[in-house]
């Protein structure tokens, strides 16, 4: 009797390439776990976490350019793989939800995971839920609701300091630095009372 032939090993973002829609969780273990509850009709992969960032080795924002960040993909972890697996998932799903942790760092996460995978990020692709329970997964399913692009703003992270040793504050009138901390995504208190100590003092 001939033996049976092994089955070939491919990685979790391009199986299932039928299914109808895409999940994307954060954590492996908790992809496999869904991937139970949602059954054949859904593909739930991980992206394991960030899978680009500002560049450590340097500012990471353009400054000639109104201070647009500079996201770059990580090295670390196999990201690039990663990210090459979650496209080839994306071009064979009818629909793509984006189920990163429900946090800020996660709401982060997803808005990054939907500018590198081309989603519209004003449609409703965002889903949260608190616990890895059945009902809870199935009613987030039920109510994605489009990121919340004000929790990204606090969580994209940038060292005030950082900006203060290229550009002085007192370079800038208080329109134009409120601005500039905006498009950098940056709330900082004590940069703000630096700013205001500064003015008074002339």
């Amino acid at each position: 009797v001939k033996a049976a032939a092994k089955p070939r090993k491919t990685s979790a973002a391009s199986s299932k390439k039928s299914a109808q829609n895409l999940l994307i969780l954060e954590s492996p273990s908790k992809a496999k776990t869904v991937q139970k509850y949602l059954g054949s009709s859904f593909n739930v992969v991980s992206c394991r976490g960030h899978i680009r960032d500002l560049p450590a080795s340097e500012l990471g924002v353009d400054v000639e350019n109104e201070f647009t960040p500079k996201y770059v993909v990580s090295r670390k972890e196999g990201k690039t793989a990663i990210l090459k697996d979650l496209k080839e998932a994306v071009k064979n799903s009818r629909a793509v939800y984006l189920a990163t942790d429900p946090d800020r760092e996660g709401e982060a996460i997803a808005w990054h995971l939907a500018d590198l995978l081309g989603l519209d990020k004003t449609q409703p692709i965002r889903v949260t839920f608190n616990e890895i329970t059945k009902g809870a997964v199935k009613d987030a399913i039920k109510n994605p609701r489009k990121i919340n692009e004000n929790l990204v703003n606090i969580i994209e992270l940038m060292d005030g300091e950082q900006v203060t040793a290229i550009i002085p504050i007192n370079e800038f009138v208080e329109g134009e630095y409120l601005t500039m901390v905006t498009k950098l995504g940056v709330i900082k208190r004590t940069l703000l009372s630096e700013f205001e100590y500064q003015r008074k003092s002339g």
